[in-house]
């Protein structure tokens, strides 16, 4: 979601189902600040399931998970689990209707609300005042940040610690992973995972660019991806583009600061090579409006390729309205600087 932030939607879609789940006097089970007691009961189930790589999960797990909670929250386990079943978020295959009600294995409404969950309780964890949980939060970071299948919650977890604590919280989640070595294919999901967290917290508040950019030079690494994933094809680059690509859509927010970035650096190849990954669909979805703009700006700054497929894109009419002066205005720059395909 390149315009605003999963973690933004997420958060909503929870609020909206529990309004429509609390609407008109609906709940069975009535708590004291029963979304909160919730939200954290499915948090800490849903992380208790990635953990154990669960999809489905056993009443066992849910059990254990809620009887933990039951002094923390103040709350009676079988009433927590009865507003888990009732509130939708956590569905089971089957209920028995006896007292207390039994459950069979259960799932939440789709696996991203389960990582949603999760690292929303992740990130309570990190910042808690209580030691044992920090703890654990800091531990399951460094134990697991090199999980790609914890890539989506460890980008909701840096979400919810921005919402918490602000610039504080997203400085504090980005000291904690590993900045890795994007020279080695190694390194390069570590500092991926660290722009993917970034572009998040911009996505909720796009001012905090500059600090974090300042910080952690995100735009530079992003600019150097792309020169690298864009270079001569060799067996070890390849692999180090379908990484990239794979990310690609999520960092939307920065791409659109490396754009900037760029041109005030004059660096006419990553504008240039960020064109034809929109024209082409190279790790982005096919868009021949933003191809202009990124060819435009390379051109501009005297970039003779982008001059040629500038014209071209004006003579074809694509991704811009068909206009052959501005085309031939363009192959003649290009073919002054001595562009072959220009002539």
């Amino acid at each position: 979601i390149g315009d605003s932030s999963l973690t933004k939607l997420y958060s909503m879609l929870v609020d909206y189902l529990w309004e429509r789940y609390t609407k008109d006097g609906r709940p069975i089970v009535d708590i004291k600040d029963g979304q909160q007691k919730l939200v954290i009961a499915l948090g800490t189930i849903a992380l208790a399931g990635l953990e154990k790589g669960k999809l489905l999960i056993d009443e066992g797990l849910i059990r254990d998970q809620l009887s933990e909670l039951e002094e923390d929250l103040q709350e009676d386990k079988n009433q927590l689990r009865e507003l888990i079943h009732d509130s939708g978020f956590l569905r089971a295959t089957e209920v028995k209707r006896e007292k207390p009600k039994t459950y069979r294995d259960s799932y939440f409404l789709h696996l991203t609300f389960q990582e949603y969950f999760a690292g929303k309780e992740l990130a309570r964890r990190l910042f808690s005042a209580d030691e044992q949980e920090r703890a654990f939060a800091t531990d399951f970071l460094a134990a697991h940040q090199h999980e790609p299948h914890y890539g989506v919650m460890l980008t909701f977890m840096a979400g919810e610690a921005f919402k918490a604590q602000g610039l504080a919280g997203i400085k504090r989640v980005l000291s904690l992973l590993d900045p890795g070595n994007a020279r080695d294919l190694k390194g390069l999901p570590k500092q991926l995972l660290r722009l993917r967290c970034a572009n998040e917290c911009m996505g909720i508040d796009p001012k905090i660019i500059e600090s974090l950019d300042k910080d952690y030079k995100l735009s530079d690494q992003l600019i150097r991806f792309v020169a690298v994933s864009q270079g001569y094809w060799k067996p070890e680059r390849e692999e180090y583009r379908r990484i990239f690509y794979e990310t690609l859509p999520a960092l939307g927010h920065l791409l659109d600061h490396v754009r900037i970035k760029a041109a005030e650096q004059g660096n006419v190849e990553v504008l240039y090579n960020l064109g034809e990954m929109y024209y082409y669909g190279s790790g982005i979805a096919k868009d021949k409006k933003k191809a202009f703009e990124w060819y435009k700006e390379a051109a501009e700054l005297g970039y003779d390729r982008a001059q040629y497929h500038l014209g071209w894109m004006y003579e074809e009419g694509r991704g811009v309205a068909k206009d052959h002066k501005e085309a031939f205005e363009w192959y003649q720059k290009a073919a002054d600087q001595g562009n072959y395909s220009a002539f």
